[in-house]
């Protein structure tokens, strides 16, 4: 229930800095099936080589050196939401409880290392780790599309809950 807490807070973190922003739940409000899940892959990463490492092109073009096994993906994926305007949209991953707990060992492991996002096996989004993360969920801003981000949520989002 505490890492719940704390992704709300995310959450609201990110509604508060998002002006006009509304959240986009298009899986509850049409009650549809969900949609083919988009692949994601989540790598440690770094700047400089590392032995055994595989080197990509990161969102600039400069070379980024990352572990050839991901941290995390789409498996470890259990809901997500999206955050969206006309000007951008942020998706919110949640993990499953045994994803969370790698991610923060992860990513605690690996402070002042990047942290690549694959979506569909293209990087979008390579952030330098400035913490661990500890609350289950990740924000991924990364220039994504509205109808993208609608995509990614109808894909990974839970089922809608019944009548309250």
């Amino acid at each position: 229930m505490r890492a719940t807490a704390a992704s709300l807070l995310i959450v609201t973190a990110l509604s508060a800095a998002s002006g006009g922003c509304t959240w986009s739940d298009e899986h509850a409000a049409t009650g549809s099936r969900r949609a083919e899940r988009v692949p994601f892959r989540f790598h440690v990463a770094a700047d400089s080589a590392q032995e055994g490492w595989s080197v990509v092109q990161d969102e600039y073009g400069r070379p980024l050196y990352m572990d050839p096994t991901p941290a995390l993906t789409e498996a470890d994926i259990v809901d997500a939401s999206a955050l969206v305007s006309d000007q951008r949209s942020i998706v919110v991953l949640y993990f499953r409880l045994m994803a969370s707990a790698r991610l923060e060992r992860v990513t605690g492991e690996s402070v002042g290392r990047r942290f690549a996002v694959f979506v569909d096996n293209r990087l979008v989004v390579s952030p330098t780790i400035a913490r661990p993360v500890t609350e289950g969920a990740l924000a991924i801003d990364a220039g994504l599309s509205r109808d993208q981000a609608d995509l990614i949520v109808r894909g990974y989002a839970a089922p809608a809950a019944g009548p309250r």
